[in-house]
């Protein structure tokens, strides 16, 4: 049997108290975790690509915008930008190439360049499920939460008076045999 935590991990008192209201009981009793001090920094650090220091920028923003996420998660957000500008730059040189080629002996296996582009898609949706960067983490998160569409059919609803249901059929107990 391998050793290790089971289950799922742990998320952060902050983000727990950001999520499901229902939680917000358990995640009181949970006990404090120390808030993370400072901000994300505005600029990216200088080792990232072109391509990763505009996601750095892009990123930046709506993460302040959450105030959920500080100095300490900077290293974390770095790697998300550096797959980010790895998955650019093997996709762009994958452009024009055939996903398979041949062997020295005739075969067909799939071509280098797909197989980096692949793991480095991987790795970018990892760290970004992570950062809550995705879709689905967002809801999560409790962060995608959007007011349902209004019904304009909602005003026209009237009570259904209390002896007859909404089909304007009686019930057995009325009288039916």
């Amino acid at each position: 049997m391998a050793g290790g935590i089971r289950g799922r991990k742990p998320k952060p008192k902050v983000i727990h108290l950001l999520g499901n209201p229902n939680w917000r009981a358990k995640a009181k009793e949970r006990r404090d975790y120390p808030e993370p001090k400072g901000e994300l920094p505005d600029d990216p650090p200088d080792w990232l690509t072109f391509e990763a220091a505009q996601e750095w920028r892009r990123v930046v923003a709506s993460m302040k915008a959450t105030g959920v996420f500080a100095q300490v998660d900077a290293s974390a957000l770095a790697q998300y930008c550096y797959w980010f500008g790895q998955f650019r730059q093997f996709a762009w040189e994958a452009e024009g190439v055939e996903p398979y080629c041949f062997t020295a002996m005739g075969g067909l296996k799939e071509h280098p360049l797909q197989r980096l582009v692949r793991e480095a898609s991987r790795k970018t949706l990892e760290f970004a499920a992570h950062l809550g960067l995705t879709p689905v983490a967002r809801m999560r998160l409790g962060q995608d939460k959007k007011d349902p569409p209004e019904d304009p059919f909602n005003e026209h609803e009237t009570p259904a008076p209390a002896g007859k249901r909404k089909t304007g059929r009686p019930r057995k107990s009325e009288g039916a045999n």
